[in-house]
């Protein structure tokens, strides 16, 4: 835990939290899979997708997700700032499904723009599962019923 007095504490930072080895790992593992697929060795891919559910991911993932560890999240009042929008009536023109995400990943040769981890985009992970079906596991409710590997990355 860093001390919300120590200097520095409030300047901008590249990357909320460093990337763990695991993200690598799972990356790594999910190219191979998609290089499987390729080659239609389904089967492969299948025992590719499980290893790359390393359970560290979800903890990683989540302390980022709920925005609640002071060392990652530091929140401050902004003078003047807008007001706060609620989600529903939030437009992400820079989602990864947008045209203006799909170029952002292209410039940044499909790393995070913040922590240079890898990314998957989530219409590949929807186009593997038409490949191979119930290959992943995904639940938009709830991170700890996805895949690990998919999700944090």
């Amino acid at each position: 835990m860093v001390p919300l007095t120590e200097a520095g504490f409030w300047l901008s930072r590249n990357c909320f939290t460093p990337p763990i080895p695991e993200l690598e790992q799972a990356a790594d593992l999910l190219d191979q899979a998609a290089k499987m697929i390729l080659l239609q060795h389904f089967n492969r891919a299948r025992e590719l997708i499980l290893e790359a559910d390393i359970t560290a991911l979800y903890a990683f993932s989540d302390n980022i997700e709920r925005k609640q560890d002071s060392s990652i999240f530091r929140f401050r009042k902004v003078p003047n700032s807008p007001s706060v929008i609620q989600t529903s009536e939030r437009v992400s023109p820079w989602a990864s499904d947008s045209i203006a995400g799909h170029k952002v990943f292209v410039r940044d040769c499909w790393q995070c723009r913040y922590c240079g981890c890898r990314v998957v985009l989530a219409a590949i992970r929807r186009q593997i599962n038409r490949i191979l079906p119930n290959s992943i596991r995904w639940n938009n409710a709830a991170s700890s019923q996805c895949d690990a590997g998919f999700w944090a990355l």
